[in-house]
């Protein structure tokens, strides 16, 4: 329905099924009052074809009829199919892409900032998970959230992360900043010689998952 509805429309109809003011209809063909969320008769209908909707739009009874279509591939990526794992691990910070299970680590209001689709093919909100407990990251155990830039460049995605990241002399430092205005600094020589010793103690097998240990950079 994207491109559809408007803000404040009511949703009151899907295909000729009420809708109730907590967003549940019945179940059709059942005898008794099996109610479920609203979204099963959209989910069920066959790709192309059409569904028809009534909402209250400016106290007036508006009929739509949409053709069954995937939900558009968005920077916050939806709950089914379920996305395949991915992470990188620097220093003991934990990285991931945004997905709906991590979606209360975005405030609410940036939520619309993450429910459009990608401005560039691979773009991704990354998130710090978490912070494995480690001597290199004494002070930000307790940082979460999205991550907005990797030594004053903007983060484009998760593998872009990792390869900036692999990129750095020994001399050079990460510096990570989070929405929040956080700061995170780790100097690459010593994550790099307490990699294997904070790997061993989380039992952690590779720096990032399988989907990106195809980045070659020396680290």
């Amino acid at each position: 329905m994207h491109g559809q509805l408007q803000v404040r429309d009511i949703l009151l109809e899907v295909d000729g099924v009420p809708i109730a003011n907590d967003g549940t209809i019945q179940l059709p063909g059942t005898q008794d009052l099996v109610r479920v969320t609203f979204s099963y008769l959209v989910y069920r209908a066959p790709l192309g074809q059409p569904v028809g909707f009534v909402v209250l739009r400016e106290k007036a009874k508006v009929r739509l009829t949409i053709p069954a279509r995937p939900q558009p591939e968005l920077l916050l990526a939806c709950k089914q199919p379920l996305p395949k794992p991915a992470f990188v691990v620097v220093g003991g910070l934990v990285f991931v892409p945004l997905m709906s299970v991590y979606e209360s680590l975005i405030p609410r209001r940036k939520l619309d900032s993450v429910l459009r689709k990608p401005a560039v093919d691979g773009e991704q909100v990354v998130m710090l998970l978490m912070v494995l407990r480690a001597e290199i990251n004494i002070g930000y155990e307790e940082l979460t959230g999205h991550v907005v830039t990797l030594n004053g460049e903007k983060v484009q995605s998760l593998r872009w992360l990792l390869e900036r990241a692999e990129q750095q002399p020994p001399e050079a430092h990460l510096t990570f900043r989070l929405d929040s205005g956080e700061m995170i600094v780790l100097p690459v020589a010593k994550w790099r010689e307490t990699e294997e010793e904070i790997f061993a103690t989380h039992c952690i097998a590779h720096r990032a998952s399988a989907d990106l240990r195809t980045v070659t950079a020396s680290a």
